[in-house]
């Protein structure tokens, strides 16, 4: 016995539960970074992270291949 009732949980099944809507919806996080200096824009870095799974980033398109990951033999 480790003094936790059955019925109870420990907050995993909730985290696993987000992680699972997570993964099956997907999530698109999108921002811009500028580095200036004395008002002078030295760097802008547009950035994009995708989360989701294999399956979600192909049926929504996010997931499109480039010749950069298949060789040119195939």
């Amino acid at each position: 016995m480790n003094g936790i009732p059955q019925g109870a949980s420990c907050g995993d099944d909730s985290l696993l539960e987000l992680l699972d809507r997570l993964l099956n919806t997907g999530v698109v996080l999108v921002g811009d970074v500028n580095i200036s200096v004395a008002d002078i824009e030295l760097i802008c870095l547009r950035l994009q992270v995708v989360l989701s799974s294999a399956e979600t980033a192909r049926e929504n398109g996010w997931l499109v291949p480039t010749r950069e990951f298949y060789p040119a033999a195939l």
